[in-house]
């Protein structure tokens, strides 16, 4: 069967969850349970997720953080070669 994986929105939930974890961190930092040198780790379990077998190349939670984006095949026409790299921010444009 072929199934079409809706990565966006898989990693958009990813970034939600780590977004509300953030502001919670930041709350128990205002109210003083937490100082600010304080080690402190975001967790998060994406099991439960559809599609979370069909996880891509790079884990959907680094995407939700992090500029990485597709891979990307890029093939010089006169050369031949080809390059294998990821599409970032800094490269989407062109």
């Amino acid at each position: 069967m072929v199934y079409k994986v809706p990565d966006e929105q898989l990693v958009l939930r990813y970034a939600t969850a780590i977004d509300e974890k953030h502001k919670k961190y930041l709350k128990y930092i205002s109210d003083g349970f937490i100082a600010q040198n304080d080690s402190y780790i975001i967790a998060i379990n994406g099991s439960s997720l559809s599609y979370s077998w069909a996880d891509a190349e790079i884990p959907r939670f680094l995407k939700a953080v992090s500029p990485i984006g597709a891979l990307q095949v890029v093939l010089h026409e006169h050369s031949r070669l080809f390059q294998l790299r990821y599409l970032t921010t800094a490269n989407m444009a062109g």
